[in-house]
């Protein structure tokens, strides 16, 4: 379960940063654009970038997990690609260091969280990693329609993708 997990978000990882290389090429008034479920291009990225923070957050202990369903993202760090992008990069680093230490038993602790809707619920951590990773792409995906609206490629997140870029990397000249 462990490599597949670690797989994925390998995966998310090189997913989310070709997405920033699309938005970069994106105008202020593009950004702006409305993008479904969160507002605008900019502030869908924001959602995209924060949720995984707040998760990690909560895993890795620099967070309750009452404090990582409460918080709300510092409005300077979304204010652009540029910093987003570079506050991702330091989520991503917190993201592994997380990540390479797992283990099979920590993936069956049970993780008790309370949503803003006010019911508490609670999930195994493979479950939950599962789910972040899964809304990741979702999310991803409606940044993408919302870049293509706008007129521009927004390129191919796929998993297939993916592995097939894997492929070629791994290729010798």
């Amino acid at each position: 379960m462990i490599e597949l997990l670690l797989r994925f978000w390998k995966y998310d990882s090189w997913a989310t940063a070709q997405l920033f290389e699309k938005l970069r090429m994106l105008s202020t008034d593009e950004l702006n654009l409305p993008c479904s479920g969160n507002g605008t291009i900019l502030e869908t990225t924001s959602h995209l970038v924060n949720v995984q923070l707040s998760w990690f957050s909560s895993f890795d202990g620099s967070m309750t997990a009452e404090q990582a369903m409460t918080w709300q993202p510092d409005p300077e760090t979304s204010a652009s690609i540029p910093k987003l992008e570079a506050h991702w990069r330091e989520i991503e680093a917190q993201t592994w260091r997380y990540l390479d230490q797992l283990s099979p038993e920590m993936l069956g602790n049970q993780m008790t969280r309370t949503f803003r809707s006010g019911r508490t619920v609670t999930f195994a951590l493979s479950d939950l990693l599962l789910h972040i990773a899964n809304h990741q792409t979702w999310t991803r995906g409606q940044i993408a329609a919302a870049i293509r609206l706008a007129g521009h490629e927004p390129g191919s997140f796929d998993y297939l993708r993916y592995l097939m870029n894997q492929q070629l990397e791994a290729t010798p000249v």
